[in-house]
């Protein structure tokens, strides 16, 4: 005998709960059901996907979950206000968490962003994911979100590494609007708006500081950069009469640090003629230690040392000796974050938007530092 199936006999359970998700998921990120919209009523769900009503109910439950509508009782249920498609981002530190070791210009966006997201039309979640190999419940439940739509955007506040291909893959998907910090020479190198601190102004402002307080001789101390960073400084050096010498230019990584006391101890030990009259210390993340060093000589030459230091505001230093900071203010490069997804939500392309955010000194900025 032959049986005709019925294809009106009920599903499995989950099959139509998952089935019933995705058309009010649909219908609300097509916006088909506006925010504050009211849904279809339970009971036309039910019979629309043949369904029970315990299915039903489990559907809204996991739509209430995860932030798209709310139920108001008897009087319905509706899409969210705020649902987490237009309203909640990710914004992902390269770190399991934040401790003594972790940049500064980490910590001072965490707490930027921290920050923009007490507006309440506005969810902001800040997710550690430090090593791929080993993926913090941040970045379990950020994947999660990402592969259920339940993100506005992504912001990185540093780049994927090269055998980082999860996190690469979250960008270049094109799911999800993206912003990236890169350097500008490797801009477009992501499916996602690039957000460039611009660190050619820094180095000719430093500069030009410099020889506005008179002085011509002038030693850096940083971290590790790029070519085209010790490429630019010399260029522009060059063409305003600066003086740079081989032993002036100092790179320690900020993992070595600790023995970065010693090595300006020693800049200090030079022969008089051989002395710096300016410093650049282009990462706030070594001045202290620099700082420890240059007063450690005992060299008198350390109170007219004229000096520039890197600072992600309003995070300031406190060290013994006065310096000039100069950098970029975390508040406003989360507002440029902000600003490249919104461009990519009213459909621009990810890869050709790219922002610029100028260095400035701390007597540059407005507000309290």
């Amino acid at each position: 005998m032959i049986c005709k199936i019925n294809n009106h006999l009920p599903g499995r359970p989950a099959e139509r709960r998952n089935e019933i998700i995705d058309f009010v998921h649909g219908k609300i990120l097509s916006g088909q059901i506006k925010p504050g919209g009211r849904l279809p009523i339970r009971r036309s769900l039910q019979k629309k996907f043949n369904s029970s009503m315990a299915t039903v109910q489990q559907a809204i439950d996991r739509l209430v979950a995860d932030g798209f509508i709310e139920s108001r009782g008897v009087g319905g249920t509706f899409v969210s206000a705020n649902p987490p498609h237009l309203n909640q981002f990710a914004v992902v530190i390269s770190a399991a968490c934040l401790d003594d070791s972790t940049p500064l210009f980490w910590k001072t966006m965490a707490d930027a962003f921290s920050e923009m997201g007490r507006d309440p039309r506005m969810r902001i979640k800040v997710c550690y994911w430090a090593a791929e190999q080993n993926l913090t419940p941040d970045a379990v439940e950020l994947i999660r979100n990402v592969s259920r739509r339940s993100i506005a955007g992504l912001v990185f506040i540093t780049p994927p590494l090269s055998y980082e291909n999860e996190k690469t893959r979250l960008i270049n998907s094109g799911d999800i609007p993206c912003a990236v910090a890169l350097m500008k020479e490797v801009a477009g190198k992501f499916n996602a708006g690039t957000l460039v601190l611009d660190e050619i102004s820094y180095i000719r402002k430093s500069l030009e500081y410099f020889i506005g307080n008179g002085r011509r001789k002038i030693a850096v101390i940083t971290n590790f950069r790029y070519n085209n960073w010790w490429e630019n400084f010399e260029s522009n050096a060059g063409r305003m009469g600066i003086e740079t010498r081989p032993y002036w230019k100092i790179c320690v990584s900020n993992e070595a640090r600790g023995g970065l006391a010693n090595i300006a101890n020693m800049l200090m030990q030079l022969p008089k003629e051989k002395l710096p009259d300016a410093l650049l210390i282009a990462d706030d993340n070594l001045a202290k230690s620099v700082v420890d060093g240059l007063v450690d000589s005992g060299n008198s030459a350390v109170n007219r040392l004229k000096i520039v230091c890197h600072c992600n505001f309003p995070y300031k230093i406190h060290t013994q000796l006065p310096m000039k900071f100069l950098g970029y203010d975390s508040r406003q490069v989360a507002g440029t974050f902000m600003h490249i997804l919104e461009r990519q939500r009213k459909g621009e392309k990810a890869i050709s938007i790219v922002e610029n955010v100028k260095p400035v000194f701390d007597d540059e900025i407005g507000g309290t530092l």
